[in-house]
């Protein structure tokens, strides 16, 4: 609990947020999931819910609010209290439980609608998401670097490995340290590229698949070790096949 304590009181710093980058703005802490109900009023506004019969979408019309579309909005708001309840201790569970429901909800067009249900601030949940998106199984071994340092350091697009050999220096670091240290990074490859041959990589899914700079080795990313090994085992194993 006093380390909960010690997050809330840290100033807000938004010099880390540019508009080139298209980044949320980090909130402070996760605290800053602001307007979670009280746990004794949870059924009482999954009620209200239910007996709701139209509903305000995300462009701001009056719709139905019934069949497969109200069913999984009432339960994502109920089954969603205690994984944003337990935001502070699990960036992993709130950004894939979130990315879950807004691929369910974004055909419906009600994904924004219920974010103001939830009480989460879109620019929260697309901070928590994206975390999840760019560091996957990864992120409950990056967390206890905050959800800040973990965003600025997503703008690299070898985040997880970068993260992963620096991890001490980015805890020792502040935001506003890294976010110059990523920034130089960034630039830095820009310059080596110009004239040079374009990285490559492949996506599957959450992982990506790229060669090393000097191309002695394949970069897995977005994935555990164990599963990195698998993965290049698998590769092998079709490649010796090609041989043969």
């Amino acid at each position: 609990m006093a380390k909960r304590d010690r997050k809330v009181a840290q100033p807000k710093d938004e010099s880390v947020t540019t508009p080139t980058d298209a980044l949320a703005a980090p909130p402070e802490a996760p605290q800053s999931v602001a307007g979670l109900i009280a746990p004794e009023k949870l059924q009482e506004r999954v009620e209200q819910l239910r007996a709701l019969g139209t509903i305000t979408n995300d462009k701001g019309e009056e719709v139905p609010f019934d069949g497969e579309a109200k069913e999984i909005f009432v339960e994502a708001f109920e089954r969603g209290y205690p994984v944003i309840a337990n935001t502070l201790d699990s960036l992993f569970s709130l950004g894939r439980f979130l990315g879950e429901v807004r691929t369910k909800l974004k055909p419906h067009k009600l994904y924004y609608k219920w974010l103001e249900y939830a009480g989460i601030p879109q620019g929260t949940a697309q901070t928590y998401v994206q975390a999840y998106n760019r560091f996957g199984e990864e992120l409950p071994r990056f967390a206890p670097l905050g959800i800040k340092k973990l965003l600025i350091a997503s703008r690299l697009p070898n985040c997880v490995e970068y993260v992963e050999q620096h991890e001490e220096d980015i805890a020792a670091l502040s935001a506003d340290e890294l976010a110059k240290q990523i920034k130089r990074i960034r630039q830095k490859g820009r310059k080596k590229g110009r004239g040079g041959r374009k990285p490559t990589y492949e996506e599957i899914g959450r992982v990506r698949i790229r060669p090393s700079q000097d191309g002695t080795r394949l970069i897995i990313e977005g994935t555990t070790q164990a599963k990195q090994k698998e993965i290049i085992g698998a590769i092998k194993s079709l490649l010796s096949q090609e041989k043969e």
